[in-house]
């Protein structure tokens, strides 16, 4: 699983750390747009149901699988 996201983002940089919000985990993205660096920033809520990122309907057993969803789908 880890190989599998490192290849879908190479060319981009993420980072999940801690947040300073109770029960969540935060996720920063790097990617280029219009030849420049940008950094977007998402929550990832820990819920009984599993991980989703802040807002949203899809829950996942773990990170990782959080992580190659949107990898796939964004």
């Amino acid at each position: 699983m880890k190989k599998y996201i490192y290849d879908l983002y190479f060319q981009d940089t993420f980072i999940v750390r801690n947040s300073s919000q109770p029960n969540t985990m935060a996720l920063s993205v790097q990617f280029p747009e219009n030849g420049q660096q940008n950094v977007d920033h998402y929550l990832i809520e820990s819920t009984p149901d599993g991980f989703r990122l802040n807002g949203s309907l899809h829950f996942f057993k773990a990170i990782p699988e959080l992580l190659a969803y949107y990898c796939e789908n964004m």
